[in-house]
Order: C-alpha cells, then sequence, then structure tokens
C-alpha cells in the first residue's frame, strides 16, 4: 500500500505539473487517455513482476517525455521539463519522507518511498509533495509570461540534442544514488546527500542553459529589429526621392500652364489631379500619425505594409491607435503571424463588398492590449461563426482556410490571448486580446 500511495503520489504531481503549466499548450485533453493508458500498463506490468519498482519512476519520465515531445517536437523540453519535475518531487522527497526518517521512521529497504509510515503521516507527506511542485510550476509560469520562456525552449531550443542527452545521464545517475541510499547497499546519509547535490546540479544546469537560450533569444529578436527598423528607413527614404520626383513634374506643370497661359487647363488639372492627391494624402497622413504610436517595430513595419496594400486595393482604409503601444508578452513571430493573417482576411472579403472599408483600431489599458480589425463583406455573405476557426473552413473552395485556424492555435497556446467575432449582414469584426508587456 504504501509503494502505490508513493507512486500515485508522483504520477498525480506529474499531471498536475503539467495540466497547471501548458493545458491546451504541452498537454491535450487526448493526451489525457494516453498518459491514464501508459500508467495503467506500468502499473499492471509492475503487478505482474515484469517491472521492478525502481523502475518504476523511469517509465513515469518516459511518458511525460512521449507527451512532450509529441506535442512539441523539442527534444530539450521533452526531456528538461520531466527532469526539472522530477528533480524537484525528490528534492521535496527529502524534505517530507527523507526528514521523517531522520526523525526516526525506519526504512523498509526495498521500494518507494522506501519508509512504512502510517497512513495519515504518509498522506500529509504526499500532499507536501505535490504542494511543493505546484508552487515550482507557479514560479515556471510567472517565467513564462515575464520571457515567453516556453517559446524559447519550444522553437529556440529545439535542436539542443545534446543539452538533452547530457541532462538524461545526469537524472540517471542522481535516480540510482537516490534509490541505492535507501536500499541497504552502502552508507545510507553518504548517498543520500551525493543525491541531494546531483538533484540540485541538474536543476542548476537546466536553469543556466535556459538563462542562456533567452538572452540569446533576446539578442536575435533585437538584431531583427534593427533589420526591420533599417528597411523601414530604406522605404521611408525611397517615398522621399519618390515625392521629390513628383514635386517637380508638378511644378514643370504648372508652370507650363502659366507659360501658355492655359487657365482652363491649370484649374482642370488642380482641381481634378492635385486637390484628389491631396485628400489621398491627407488620408495616409492619418494613417501615419496613428502608426507612429506603435513602438514595436516588428508590428509597425506589418501594419504599414498591410495599411498599405488595402489602399491599393481601392479600399477605404482607417486605422487608429490612440495611445503609445511598447511591448506585448505575445512572441514577436506569432503577433506578427496573427496580424497578417487578420489583415490579409480583412482585405479579401473587403474586396467583395459594395462599399470596401477596413478599420483597425489598437487600445489598450493597464493590463491588456485589444486589436480590433472590422471590414465589410458581401452583402449576405454565408459565413459560419462557429466553424470558422476550425481548419479547413473556407469560404474560397478547397485546400483553403488554414489562416484563421493558426491563428486560434496561437491565441490558445498564448498565456493570456483570446478572440472572439462578430458578424453583421455587412460588416465582420474580429477582436485579439493579449496581455502587454512591462
Amino acid at each position: 500500500m504504501s509503494f502505490v500511495i508513493g507512486s500515485l503520489s508522483v504520477v498525480l504531481s506529474m499531471l498536475f505539473f503539467l495540466l497547471f503549466l501548458g493545458w491546451r499548450r504541452l498537454i491535450y485533453p487526448r493526451d489525457l487517455l494516453i498518459f491514464a493508458g501508459l500508467f495503467l500498463v506500468e502499473y499492471l506490468l509492475y503487478l505482474i513482476q515484469l517491472l521492478p519498482p525502481v523502475f518504476f519512476s523511469y517509465m513515469t519520465f518516459t511518458i511525460m517525455f512521449i507527451i512532450l515531445y509529441k506535442n512539441t517536437k523539442a527534444v530539450f523540453l521533452a526531456i528538461a521539463f520531466p527532469a526539472v519535475y522530477y528533480a524537484l518531487s525528490i528534492l521535496s522527497w527529502h524534505l517530507t519522507f527523507g526528514l521523517a526518517h531522520s526523525l526516526g521512521v525506519p526504512s523498509t529497504g526495498d521500494r518507494y518511498p522506501y519508509f512504512s509510515v502510517a497512513l495519515p503521516l504518509q498522506l500529509i507527506l504526499v500532499v507536501s509533495v505535490i504542494l511543493f511542485v505546484l508552487l515550482i510550476a507557479i514560479l515556471l509560469k510567472y517565467l513564462d509570461l515575464r520571457w515567453q520562456l516556453f517559446h524559447v525552449l519550444i522553437h529556440d531550443m529545439r535542436t539542443s540534442t545534446v543539452i538533452a542527452v547530457f541532462i538524461l545521464i545526469s537524472m540517471l545517475i542522481a535516480n540510482s544514488l537516490h534509490v541505492n541510499a535507501y536500499r541497504g547497499q552502502t552508507d545510507n546519509l553518504t548517498l543520500s546527500i551525493l543525491s541531494i547535490i546531483s538533484y540540485s546540479l541538474v536543476l542548476v544546469f537546466i536553469i543556466v542553459v535556459t538563462i542562456q537560450a533567452i538572452k540569446s533569444a533576446a539578442k536575435t529578436a533585437k538584431i531583427k529589429q534593427a533589420q526591420l527598423y533599417s528597411e523601414q528607413l530604406e522605404r521611408v527614404n525611397t517615398d522621399v526621392q519618390a515625392f521629390q520626383h513628383d514635386y517637380r513634374s508638378i511644378l514643370m506643370s504648372l508652370s507650363s500652364f502659366i507659360e501658355n497661359e492655359d487657365w482652363q487647363n491649370l484649374k482642370t488639372f488642380f482641381y481634378e489631379e492635385l486637390a484628389q492627391t491631396a485628400d489621398t494624402d491627407a488620408t495616409s497622413d492619418t494613417l501615419h500619425k496613428d502608426l507612429n504610436n506603435i513602438q514595436l517595430v516588428p508590428l509597425y513595419s506589418v501594419l504599414q505594409t498591410k495599411l498599405a496594400q488595402s489602399e491599393n486595393y481601392g479600399i477605404v482604409t482607417r486605422f487608429y491607435a490612440p495611445t503609445p503601444v511598447y511591448s506585448v508578452t505575445m512572441p514577436m513571430i506569432d503577433l506578427i503571424r496573427c496580424v497578417s493573417i487578420l489583415m490579409d482576411n480583412a482585405c479579401e472579403a473587403a474586396q467583395k463588398a459594395t462599399e470596401p472599408t477596413l478599420t483597425v483600431t489598437l487600445t489598450q489599458d493597464d493590463e491588456k492590449l485589444y486589436l480590433q480589425v472590422e471590414n465589410t463583406i458581401a452583402a449576405n455573405q454565408p459565413l459560419d461563426i462557429k466553424q470558422m476557426m476550425t481548419n479547413g473552413y473556407s469560404t474560397k473552395g478547397t485546400n483553403r482556410g488554414k489562416g484563421l485556424a493558426n491563428l486560434a492555435k496561437i491565441v490558445k497556446r498564448t498565456p493570456g490571448a483570446d478572440y472572439s467575432l462578430t458578424k453583421t449582414d455587412n460588416t465582420f469584426t474580429l477582436y485579439l486580446e493579449l496581455v502587454r508587456g512591462n
């Protein structure tokens, strides 16, 4: 019974650890069935004595690895997370069962948790282990919100196989020390201390590697932003040169009319050409005025490009951003993908409307950033709001409809993000809600 309760505590704490950290991001509903099935097979193998108790922890580690790798395809994360969890659970074991042993609880010397304690005390110790692991999970959740920890581990360290293998070997060594510490094979105290040191070193190593990865990702992001800013300056310089060329051409045309005293054509040229250009420039100036509030260079660039494309399509385009936007917790690559998907879909739908119009609004409060993309649509266009965000749904034919489905996936894996859709007879609006950065 002691072994069963101890093993269940390991399994439950691991499940809570995963659910708290990455529900619908690292672990999905279908994984619960996989988790339960593999654990049941593991326990049946133990009952028929095909799986020694000492290998129970290895199998549990393997189950966690399978689920994480299946969902992320990131070797480092799939090894590091089970290693962090398992090291924490063992260290918490030393703070609970190990401490109880030092106070006089005798060792059973055969299987986990290696001590024969009264059921009430064992339940208290098991709950203590689970609470300790969940406390660390809360800390990791905060780090993810603060520095996009999961994004770095999944994308920037996807191919760190050598480091992952080193962590795995270190865990095997540390676990052998822990298992043998209470099985009567050598001095308990020595192996117990070595076990604590080994697991602590594994945790420190993973923390150091992760910090370096976060710093590297931040440095890469700054370089990309600098490149985008440089490209933006080049585009502005090109626009200025084009304006200078157009300005000289206009002056030459005006001087030609004046020299020939062709007042009628001068009047026509002014009202039909220059005035129309001035109206267009005024609209463009309004767009650029609020665009200047977007302080995130990649976001600024994609918005400017998409808004310009919308105008070129003949769509009446409006953009509002009344306050400066400095930061957002969604990874920048994901944010650019979301904005591009929304703008492309809105432009495509607006072109089919009787009066093509696109309005993009960015507002924020102390905690959230709100993006609203509204576009006109063809009258009575059939749109199924409930199905729009599913993969493959499209009103444009087969092999389409992946954009909004991808957006839904990005939002689901981003902490604090959400979206909603509304539709009237002539308009379609998508709202995207994101957590602001510091």
